[in-house]
């Protein structure tokens, strides 16, 4: 079966769709994993929409044209698959994407929604056999993330849903950090020490670094200098210093069936 991960907070901002692509695309396109990309970020659907934007880009101009057809040449795991989807706890929507869309041998990731509907995003949550949800380095963030990846991380132990749902673990996982903020530095080394002891959720050692890299779309950056595409992966020198590498062997270690 594959190993289905949700990136989801209740905090707006915080980076989770733009985690989620470049996390697919680097298992799929450097590991070699199938990988299915799941967006259910409804009503942007950001991660859809780009895989429109680079079909159109590719489609009009000869030198985004080369780029992939180049890449497609020495790599055969074809394109990342990118799917929309509404969660609905009504139904076996899910299911049906699940079994007729998805490699079983590989990952799926579910980009969540920014703002969860009673019972429906709950619903996809307990589908999930890890969930990991990216906090910031503020008071802010903390409040409201910290509160949320808890209250998942209760289902996993609540005895009447053993055996009936496939979570396992819920994970935090510290982004947009800025190692020049002493601000972050502390609170960071606060959370550790005194709150995180009292946490049913997990925390991921790695940490991902603020950095203008996450915005940089293929298409709408020079050359290679991009982290996000649906199409290529992320050129490896725009990663460096971004924590992102460390944060894929990470998930690659703990996330397993």
């Amino acid at each position: 079966m594959a190993i289905k991960i949700g990136f989801s907070s209740m905090k707006g901002g915080v980076g989770k769709s733009t985690l989620s692509l470049v996390t697919a695309s680097i298992l799929h396109y450097d590991y070699g994993y199938p990988v299915t990309i799941i967006d259910c970020d409804d009503p942007q659907y950001s991660i859809v929409e780009m895989r429109k934007r680079e079909a159109s880009l590719v489609s009009k101009e000869e030198s985004a044209q080369r780029r992939v057809q180049a890449f497609y040449e020495s790599f055969d795991g074809g394109q990342l698959k990118v799917r929309a989807y509404t969660p609905d706890s009504t139904s076996s929507a899910f299911e049906d994407l699940l079994n007729n869309e998805v490699d079983q041998d590989g990952y799926v990731i579910v980009d969540f929604p920014g703002r969860w509907t009673e019972g429906a995003t709950a619903f996809l949550a307990l589908k999930m056999d890890y969930i990991i949800s990216p906090i910031e380095p503020t008071v802010h963030s903390l409040q409201a993330s910290v509160s949320f990846a808890n209250s998942l991380q209760r289902l996993v132990t609540m005895e009447e849903l053993k055996g009936r749902y496939s979570l396992n673990d819920v994970f935090l996982v510290w982004n947009k950090v800025k190692k020049q903020i002493p601000a972050h530095m502390r609170i960071m080394t606060g959370f550790e020490s005194t709150v995180l002891p009292t946490l049913k959720a997990k925390l991921f050692d790695s940490v991902l670094y603020d950095s203008v890299r996450f915005g940089k779309e293929f298409g709408k950056s020079p050359d290679d200098e991009f982290l996000l595409s649906t199409l290529l992966p992320p050129a490896k020198f725009v990663r460096e210093r971004t924590g992102i590498e460390e944060f894929i062997t990470e998930l690659i270690t703990k996330c397993t069936k």
